[in-house]
């Protein structure tokens, strides 16, 4: 029965995804559970993980003891691991996290934290029971993103543990001494490798922007919208549970195991391409097309959609603070993680993730140089500003190969779909900068990103930025000087033809025509006309996502010349030149 059962599933995996991704099909078997509550102290057992390469190892376990929480949530078990694999780790590492224990073949959960006590054990940690696990792979199960912090009073079959205490770092064993009846868990580490960012958009991804810089930046960058551009600065991927480290790995030069397993390595990515974020962990369970892993949360976002790949492990590094497991993603994207929540990710195996397809082609004028990134981003409202941003200010830094004031006439094609519509946000403006102009350009785009990941009106689905960005260290930059009129008499509803004077910087001046006609109603003998450059605008109220697309595309840009006479307003849009400044002129009225 069960070789019908697999054969029928093989076949519709052939129908489903063709023969080149049956790979993506893990077997079918389900893995046998030792529920909690079976667990004692002094059981023996193994656990599973790769420490190099793809090969999966055993390692020896012993059930120390099995503590109870006010909730499964806050329930483990005390185990110590011993082996070739854990010595070549430097005990429990990071990206074992995950990592399944079984005990008489039967699965109790996976590791999740590393742990210490004042009765001496050598790498001891903490198992997720795998009840609490598979809550994650139940359709419509109420699940909490609440994670165990501080310290829980907890109850133990051994009788010896009364506190369960998390913290950032492990005690000392002297420290120790004294503190019988509690045991100390290192709070979970996820450690993110990052690569194709150099130091700028590494700290922008990490921490965001300074919020002076973006005060600075704000009158000239700003758009009228509903989310701020100092509301955008705000977003950011560092948190207290993250470690971050730059690498110029962003890809396995090996193939990385794709038949995922419970122990095989796998990666959990935000973004894929010319910059990767990878974090690495264990799987812990597959069920058909279904798998848990890492035994704690990710970024604990709850319902998810980042990238699945395996992962190849180079080494493992034993340092003095906390070992962890190097390695990179694979080039085949195997699924999707759909859950992050406090007892570990679940994901689906054979479906990509909702993602949006970054395109930036950035030129250097100066130097007739051209460079383009290309990067795929996890569709997840917020994460996606600040992964803009970042990426963004990183391709200009890495096309110039310098930080540089000067201009950049920017180009931003937005495309999403509103159900099963499509519609496009098509912008351009021009910024400038005396000391350094890479910034200004990519916070525009994150705020536009932002307004647009969270309207208030309907959730739309991204699926392409494209950005051009032509640079020059040239100041393209002008002042209005003056405006004149083609006579000194006007009558009402009168039609009047204006020049406005522009003088550029270190050039001789010139001037942007136009004409506008006066309203029929107007007081006094006299009216004044003024031009001014720039963005000046006050903040749009929108009611439909399809006003919010018009309002990103028609603002104002920093190349804009405004001309008022009285209640009419003439807009004089053009991005060749960043401008400022203004200029008036009065004009008679005439009556009868």
């Amino acid at each position: 029965m069960r070789t019908k059962h697999s054969l029928l599933i093989f076949l519709s995996a052939l129908l489903l995804f063709g023969f080149s991704s049956v790979y993506e099909i893990v077997s079918q078997v389900s893995t046998p559970i030792l529920p909690f509550s079976q667990v004692q102290p002094g059981m023996k057992g193994i656990g599973k993980t790769v420490v190099r390469g793809t090969t999966i190892e055993d390692f020896f376990i012993e059930v120390i003891d099995v503590i109870e929480g006010p909730q499964l949530l806050n329930s483990f078990i005390l185990i110590k691991a011993a082996g070739k694999a854990i010595e070549e780790s430097g005990g429990i590492a990071q990206g074992m996290s995950g990592s399944p224990v079984f005990v008489d073949g039967k699965l109790i959960g996976a590791i999740s934290m590393a742990a210490a006590w004042a009765v001496p054990q050598d790498a001891l940690a903490l198992v997720t029971p795998i009840e609490s696990m598979l809550e994650l792979l139940r359709e419509g199960q109420a699940l909490s993103t609440a994670v165990p912090s501080g310290t829980i009073p907890v109850r133990s079959r051994s009788g010896r543990i009364r506190e369960l205490r998390f913290v950032t770092e492990l005690p000392a064993p002297a420290d120790l001494a004294n503190q019988v009846q509690t045991l100390f868990a290192r709070k979970a580490q996820n450690l993110i490798f990052v690569s194709g960012l150099r130091a700028r958009g590494f700290a922008l991804l990490t921490a965001g922007p300074k919020r002076d810089d973006v005060l600075a930046l704000q009158p000239t960058t700003e758009l009228p919208l509903p989310i701020s551009l100092e509301q955008t600065s705000r977003f950011r991927l560092g948190n207290e549970g993250l470690t971050f480290l730059e690498t110029g790995v962003a890809g396995s030069r090996w193939q990385a195991t794709r038949d995922l397993k419970p122990g095989s390595a796998l990666a959990v990515l935000l973004a894929k391409g010319d910059v990767t974020l990878t974090s690495i962990g264990t799987v812990t369970y597959v069920e058909g097309n279904k798998l848990l892993a890492f035994g704690h949360p990710f970024l604990l976002k709850g319902p998810s959609q980042y990238f699945l790949t395996g992962a190849f492990i180079y080494t493992t590094f034993r340092t003095l603070q906390i070992p962890f497991k190097y390695g990179a993603p694979d080039a085949v994207v195997l699924g999707t993680i759909r859950e992050d929540r406090a007892q570990g990710i679940a994901g689906v195996l054979g479906a990509e993730p909702d993602q949006v397809a970054l395109k930036i082609r950035v030129r250097d004028r100066d130097r007739r140089s051209e460079k383009g990134f290309s990067i795929d981003l996890v569709e997840m409202a917020d994460l996606l500003p600040s992964l803009v941003l970042s990426a963004t200010t990183n391709a200009l830094d890495l096309a110039l190969n310098r930080v540089s004031g000067g201009t950049v006439k920017a180009s931003y094609t937005v495309r999403l779909v509103k159900n099963g519509t499509p519609l496009s946000i098509i912008r351009r403006d021009i910024f400038f900068e005396w000391q350094d102009v890479a910034l200004a350009p990519s916070l525009q785009l994150a705020q536009i990103i932002a307004n647009v990941a969270f309207n208030p009106f309907q959730r739309v689905d991204l699926k392409e930025i494209i950005v051009d960005l032509e640079f020059t260290e040239e100041p393209k930059v002008s002042e209005i000087v003056g405006l004149e009129t083609e006579k000194e008499v006007y009558k009402p509803g009168e039609e009047v033809k204006f020049k406005v004077i522009l003088r550029p910087f270190r050039g001789a001046a010139f001037t942007q025509e136009g004409s506008l006609r006066l309203p029929e109603e107007l007081e006094g003998e006299t009216l004044t006309l003024r031009a001014a450059g720039g963005r000046e605008e006050e903040r749009r109220s929108v009611t439909s996502i399809e006003e919010l697309v018009k309002a990103i595309s028609e603002s104002k840009t920093n190349g804009h010349i405004t001309v008022e006479a009285g209640s009419v307003t003439l807009g004089v849009p053009q991005v060749e030149w960043f401008v400022k400044g203004k200029a008036s002129k009065k004009i008679k009225i005439q009556r009868g």
